[in-house]
C-alpha cells in the first residue's frame, strides 16, 4: 500500500448521496479510497475514481429505489414510455418513449414524472410562434430543426440584435432576451436563474471573491450558491470541482446547482444550504441536466 496521499482531498464533498467523510488509504496504481457515508446511514469505503465519475453515487439504495418506480407503458403527455435504455449516474435511468405523432425520444424519467417533456418535439413545432413576444424578444421566424427535433426560432430583441432560440425555451420563460443586454453586475451579466435564486434567499449576485465571482451569495452566512448550466459546464467537471475546494477552503459553504434552465424550488434549495452548512458542500442535480 503506498503511504503517499491523494493530490486533491475530497472530504466535505457530496456524490449523488454519498458524503465524504474523511481520506482512508490509496491502493493499487495510486488510487485513493475514502470513508463515506450514504443518506440512508450506511457507511463505506468507496474509490475517489467512481466517485467522481459518477460510476458510485450510493451505497445501492439509490438503484433500489429507481428500480421500484417502472414506467412501462405509462403516458406521459404525448409520450409513452416502452422499455429502459440506459442508466444515467444521480439522474435514474434513460426511457425510450414513442410518441403520439410517431416519433420516439429518449427521456429521463424525472423528465417523465416531473412534466418537463411531454412530445418528442413536435408539440413544440406545431406551435406557431411568429410575431409573438417573450421578455425581450419577438420571434420572427422558423430557424432549423435542433438535435432533438425541436424548432429553433429566430428573434429580434429590443436592443436590436437577433438570436436563435429554441421554441421550448421561449415558450418556457427560459430565454427572454439576446442574453447581451441585460443586467450587469460588477460588469458581467446576470442570468435568469441568478435573479430567481437571489430573490429566492435574498442574495447578492456576482459577489466578487479573490479574481471569480460568486452567482449568489450570503457572505454574512459565506454560504455561495452556484449555478452550473449544461451548456457552460458539460465538460467542465474537474474545474468545477477544483473551484468547489477552492471555496470552501477559504471558509464558504457552497450549493452546486446543476441545470440548463430549472432552478429548485424554495424548500430543496433551503436544505441544500442547511447540508451545505453541515458538510462543506452540496450538489443539487435538477431534472433537465442531461436533457
Amino acid at each position: 500500500m503506498s503511504k503517499k496521499g491523494p493530490r486533491k482531498d475530497l472530504s466535505g464533498l457530496v456524490f449523488g448521496r454519498w458524503t465524504v467523510l474523511s481520506f482512508s488509504e490509496m491502493r493499487g496504481k495510486g488510487i485513493s479510497y475514502w470513508d463515506c457515508v450514504c443518506e440512508c446511514g450506511t457507511r463505506r469505503i468507496v474509490s475517489g475514481k467512481t466517485l467522481k465519475s459518477g460510476e458510485s453515487c450510493s451505497c445501492g439504495c439509490f438503484h433500489k429505489d429507481t428500480v421500484s418506480k417502472n414506467l412501462t407503458g405509462q403516458r406521459f403527455g404525448n409520450l409513452i414510455t416502452q422499455r429502459v435504455i440506459k442508466k444515467v449516474p444521480h439522474d435514474g435511468y434513460v426511457w425510450l418513449c414513442k410518441c403520439d405523432c410517431g416519433n420516439t425520444k429518449d427521456v429521463l424519467s424525472s423528465e417523465l414524472t416531473k412534466g418537463s417533456v411531454k412530445s418528442c418535439g413536435c408539440l413544440t413545432t406545431a406551435l406557431d410562434l411568429a410575431g409573438q413576444r417573450f421578455g425581450k424578444l419577438v420571434a420572427k421566424r422558423r430557424s432549423h430543426v435542433g438535435r432533438w427535433g425541436s424548432w429553433y426560432w429566430g428573434c429580434l430583441c429590443d436592443c436590436g440584435k437577433e438570436a436563435t432560440v429554441r421554441g421550448r425555451s421561449l415558450v418556457c420563460g427560459f430565454t427572454a432576451s439576446c442574453g447581451n443586454c441585460g443586467t450587469r453586475i460588477n460588469g458581467v451579466l446576470v442570468s435568469q436563474q441568478q435573479k430567481k435564486l437571489a430573490k429566492m434567499i435574498g442574495g447578492q449576485m456576482n459577489y466578487k471573491e479573490g479574481r471569480s465571482y460568486i452567482d449568489v451569495a450570503l457572505p454574512d452566512k459565506r454560504i455561495a450558491i452556484e449555478y452550473d448550466g449544461w451548456w457552460w459546464h458539460k465538460n467542465k467537471k474537474e474545474r468545477d470541482r477544483e473551484r468547489v475546494i477552492e471555496l470552501v477552503k477559504k471558509g464558504w459553504r457552497v450549493v452546486s446547482i446543476k441545470s440548463r434552465y430549472e432552478v429548485p424550488t424554495y424548500n430543496t434549495l433551503q436544505k441544500a444550504m442547511i447540508d451545505a452548512v453541515k458538510s462543506g458542500h452540496t450538489e443539487i442535480i435538477m431534472g433537465d441536466w442531461n436533457e
